[in-house]
């Protein structure tokens, strides 16, 4: 028996047929769509944690000696990331940079250079197998202190 709908001929077996094909693709399609969110969220965590180091590298070319300005001017820049993921900064900066406290008689070649790293956890369960549990994210930047 066939049923008309429309101009196309539809056999009784065959009516929920796209139903079930669409059911069976849902979840593919779900996985695919939660993936590429979770790496848009990484490649804006990458872009972030960029941002932090360069605002901690400024920071520090006008206050050298402040490592805990620079440590919580890159927190502040990574705002909710910082809550997140613990993240750790370090700094380095010539010798007679660090060694002075004041004076404005600086050469221009002393520099200082801050690098953040934190980790950076997925949420979809098949990303975390592909990329081996959490992404280590790392930046540094270098600022010529005045």
């Amino acid at each position: 028996m066939s049923i008309h709908i429309g101009r196309e001929r539809v056999r009784e077996g065959e009516r929920g047929q796209s139903l079930v094909e669409f059911a069976l693709m849902l979840p593919i399609l779900l996985l695919l769509l939660l993936g590429a969110i979770d790496l848009g969220r990484a490649f804006h965590s990458s872009i972030s944690i960029t941002n932090a180091a360069r605002e901690g590298a400024f920071y520090g070319a006008s206050k050298p000696t402040d490592s805990s300005g620079i440590a919580t001017r890159v927190r502040q820049e990574l705002g909710l990331a910082a809550s997140d993921a613990s993240v750790s900064v370090s700094t380095a900066c010539s010798a007679p940079a660090c060694a002075r406290s004041t004076g404005t008689d600086w050469a221009s070649t002393e520099t200082i250079t801050v690098e953040a790293q934190t980790d950076f956890n997925f949420l979809t369960p098949f990303m975390n197998d592909f990329f081996g549990g959490s992404l280590d994210l790392e930046a540094d930047a270098t600022a010529v202190i005045p």
